[in-house]
Parts: structure tokens; C-alpha cells; sequence
């Protein structure tokens, strides 16, 4: 008879834990792409944690539902003038670990490269994704976040770790253009 623990740490057992990781991965990305077009971006992907998808079938029961889900209108949406979101705390960030632990692969939370001095990390609650706002003579799209960036607070993009520490935290008023 075969010992149950010894199928689970077999060679089969591990490989089979990898492509489901993989798998789980492919399509977290997946949903993550329709929550974008859907308007809901990265919030509903934080949502979706590892611990909350244990099983293959219950993403797959997920991901069905979701492509179920009727996409939004895609037409154009009219004109805007510039205004003025208010006051906003305005701090730095860049893509290393220390800034974005985990997400450290310069990818943001739309699934644009993120660029200094056009990135800017945003609660997608106040501020929607791909919004274009100027912060003083300087425009940027909202198309990050991060678990510290919440209510009235803007985190941009700089070039390095160093940069984004002597820009330092600073409040200014934030306009939509």
C-alpha cells in the first residue's frame, strides 16, 4: 500500500503544484484585464487574494462568471473641463522593493509600464483610473496604487529610490484635466 505522504512530496505532486500556480497566476491576469475594461482595475484584484482562491475550480467558476458578466459601453465619453479635485497629500515612490515590496516589477495596477513623471499612484475610489490630473506645472495619469495610498493621497512616480526620498511629502492641489 502506498504511503499518502510520500505521493504528496513525489516529483508528479510538486510539478503538479507548479503549473497550478501557474495557471492560478494566468488567470488572476486574466481577470485582473477585465476588471480594467470593466471600470473596477486593481481594487477588485486586490480583493482576490491567494488565500480567498484555493482551489482551481473555484477560479475557474470565477473567471466564467466574470466573462458571463455583460462588458460596459465602450463609447466615448464626453469632454470634461480641467477642475479641481481639491487638496491632496502628495508623497514619492519608485519601483523597488522597498517601495512596492511585491509589485516591484515596474507593472501598475492597469497593466502599463509605469513611467516616471506620467505614473501616478491614486485610491482608484477618489481619483479613477486613467484620469489625467496636473500636480502644479507636471500632468500624470492615475494608473497605480498601493495599500498606503488611500482618501486624499497621491504617490508619483520618480526615477530612483533616492529621488523619491528628497522630493520628499508635500500638499498641493490636484486638477483634473
Amino acid at each position: 500500500m502506498t504511503n499518502k505522504r510520500t505521493i504528496d512530496t513525489g516529483k508528479y505532486s510538486r510539478s503538479m503544484r507548479r503549473q497550478h500556480r501557474q495557471l492560478r497566476t494566468i488567470l488572476l491576469i486574466l481577470i485582473a484585464g477585465w476588471a480594467i475594461t470593466a471600470g473596477t482595475g486593481y481594487h477588485m484584484l486586490c480583493e482576490l487574494s491567494m488565500q480567498q482562491t484555493d482551489t482551481l475550480d473555484q477560479l475557474m467558476e470565477l473567471r466564467q462568471s466574470v466573462e458571463e458578466t455583460e462588458a460596459p459601453s465602450s463609447a466615448p465619453k464626453p469632454e470634461q473641463p480641467a477642475s479641481s479635485l481639491g487638496t491632496f497629500e502628495i508623497t514619492h515612490y519608485c519601483t523597488c522593493s522597498r517601495c512596492c515590496g511585491a509589485y516591484a516589477n515596474g507593472i501598475t495596477a492597469t497593466g502599463t509600464q509605469a513611467t516616471p513623471g506620467r505614473t501616478a499612484a491614486v485610491d482608484p475610489a477618489v481619483i479613477p483610473y486613467g484620469t489625467a490630473i496636473r500636480i502644479g506645472d507636471q500632468e500624470y495619469i492615475a494608473e497605480d496604487c498601493g495599500t498606503a495610498i488611500q482618501g486624499r493621497r497621491i504617490d508619483l512616480l520618480c526615477e530612483s529610490h533616492e529621488a523619491a526620498l528628497q522630493a520628499g511629502r508635500y500638499t498641493m492641489e490636484v486638477i483634473r484635466i
